[in-house]
């Protein structure tokens, strides 16, 4: 009899949409009013990257949005890794945000937030301004047989409004902004207790 024991496993969640155009617009207005009273930003940026921890107000329906895909994520890991089991029941979630702004010519270089359990990033303006690309970090140097089950990255095109969630140990960056437009998203860690 043959059973079945996930060894590895990294899940891509995926929202598209979310949040009115308006709602949007008016994230973007609130991380720029807070872009030209702190222009200089956080110092722990990217080059041709502005940065800036919860810059917005008002995020009841976006928390909503992230609470329904962090339960889905909790829920299969729950299923999938026994030593995780005990986070269906969390009784804390610890979410901290920040705002990145980043030029043309600008990229996120590569990385991961190991420390937490998800990140999550939420695109208010992202068309055609460098994919988001994640690594399986056992193929890192991209050295493993290319036909072998999960080994190649996956790179994604973003669109205005898209929301994605993964475990935070995967490494990813978001590759150069070769538009005219700025990247404007927000990033989420989230740590279960």
């Amino acid at each position: 009899m043959t059973t079945r024991v996930t060894l590895f496993r990294a899940d891509l969640f995926h929202s598209k949409n979310v949040g009115t155009v308006e709602q949007r617009k008016q994230l973007i207005e609130q991380i720029k009013e807070t872009q030209r009273q702190n222009p200089q930003g956080s110092l722990d940026s990217n080059l041709g990257c502005w940065r800036w921890s919860e810059p917005c107000t008002n995020l009841d329906w976006l928390f909503k949005e992230i609470n329904q895909m962090l339960s889905l994520a909790i829920d299969l890991y729950s299923e999938e890794d026994k030593t995780f089991s005990h986070f269906k029941q969390c009784e804390e979630i610890q979410i901290s945000y920040w705002a990145n702004v980043n030029l043309p010519g600008s990229r996120n270089v590569f990385h991961s937030h190991k420390e937490d359990h998800f990140a999550l990033c939420y695109y208010l303006q992202a068309e055609g301004t460098g994919d988001l690309r994640l690594v399986n970090h056992i193929n890192i140097l991209g050295d493993c047989n290319k036909s072998a089950p999960f080994v190649r990255d996956v790179t994604i095109s973003p669109k205005n409004g898209d929301l994605f969630l993964w475990p935070a140990w995967v490494p990813h960056e978001v590759e150069t902004n070769l538009s005219t437009n700025e990247r404007i998203n927000l990033v989420f860690n989230i740590k279960l207790k």
